[in-house]
């Protein structure tokens, strides 16, 4: 299947997109491509595919306990952290506001 021109205009009307005319082209043959590929895809037999299926020796999957506990981090955060005060990371600023101004 070929995308023309006028159909890459109709679509970028519909998804609201500023197109610039010499791009056109370019954007036909990538869609033709895409178009050429999907049709690949839908004549591939679904039915000789087998569903996924996560291995498992047949019995149901046992799920852990959602137990709320206290998380110890394997490094100290103030052994690589360049600044923290009052337990929180201090970032270089950015933009109009420091910590102080706050």
């Amino acid at each position: 299947m070929s995308v023309s021109r006028d159909e890459v205009v109709r679509i970028a009307a519909l998804a609201a997109l500023s197109v610039e005319e010499d791009a056109i082209p370019e954007l036909a043959r990538q869609m033709t491509r895409i178009l050429d590929y999907i049709s690949q895809l839908s004549a591939v037999d679904g039915d000789t595919i087998s569903a996924f299926r996560p291995q498992s020796n047949g019995e149901p999957q046992v799920f852990r306990q959602d137990v709320v506990a206290r998380h110890t981090p394997p490094l100290n955060p103030r052994d690589f952290a360049p600044d923290m005060r009052d337990g929180l990371f201090v970032v270089p600023r950015v933009g109009g506001f420091a910590a102080d101004d706050a």
